[in-house]
């Protein structure tokens, strides 16, 4: 997820960069056609670096239920598949309404 973001400052800083530098120095067909370019690449990163950052956040929210689950186990408390797979969901949807919530105000 961070380097997700990291792409899209860069992507900003760039863009003006590029604009200011392109009104001064390029012509119209030339400023069209690196501008296009330029889209393209960014379009691309981003949607492959955001499929990154979601897989690393899933990779992240198993290793912590993988944690919660060994720190129950030490203290003699133990589940079946399906309770984890309840608790998990529950626990997913607890924080996507947490997440809801934050956007409204």
């Amino acid at each position: 997820m961070k380097l997700h973001f990291v792409f899209g400052s860069l992507f900003v800083v760039g863009l003006v960069l590029f604009i200011l530098w392109a009104a001064k120095n390029l012509n119209g067909e030339k400023l069209k056609r690196l501008s296009m370019w330029l889209v393209v690449i960014g379009i691309v990163g981003s949607i492959v670096s955001a499929s990154c950052a979601k897989k690393y956040g899933m990779q992240r929210m198993q290793m912590h239920q993988q944690m919660a689950q060994e720190v129950l186990e030490n203290h003699g408390v133990e589940f079946s598949e399906e309770e984890w797979t309840e608790i998990a969901s529950e626990i997913k949807a607890a924080h996507k309404a947490s997440w809801k919530g934050k956007w409204k105000k």
